[in-house]
């Protein structure tokens, strides 16, 4: 495992009703945030992580992603984040061609507890050659 970002979030109750009525829902107070929120606090370190791990945009596609919901995040509350590359490998496609399969590790904690709160893996593919 390969450490690629680190950075901390602080949860804040505008953030919340700006990502809610961008996603058509009713920005109510005290909600927890919405299921995809940390998509939005770790924008800015997913590009960093692509620039680390050298691919090249023109090339790649987000092959799958998936979430794992462990405790409500909620406004107030400050988020230690940390990206990995958990897999790497390169297979040949179904048209002979060369693959580059990438799995980054995303995991959320409440930087008060240290407990995780939100996990998220995402495959990033990018076709290798010319």
């Amino acid at each position: 495992m390969r450490v690629l970002a680190e950075w901390r979030y602080r949860v804040e109750a505008g953030k919340l009703a700006e990502f809610a009525r961008a996603t058509g829902l009713d920005p109510v107070p005290d909600r927890d945030a919405p299921l995809t929120f940390t998509l939005a606090a770790g924008a800015e370190a997913l590009e960093d992580c692509l620039t680390k791990l050298g691919i090249d945009r023109r090339r790649a596609v987000h092959g799958e992603q998936s979430f794992e919901y462990l405790k409500p995040v909620r406004a107030g509350m400050e988020l230690a984040a940390t990206s990995a590359l958990t897999g790497e490998e390169s297979k040949t496609g179904k048209r002979g061609g060369r693959m580059r399969l990438l799995t980054v590790l995303t995991t959320f904690r409440d930087a008060a507890t240290g407990e995780p709160v939100r996990r998220e893996t995402m495959v990033i593919v990018e076709r290798e050659g010319p």
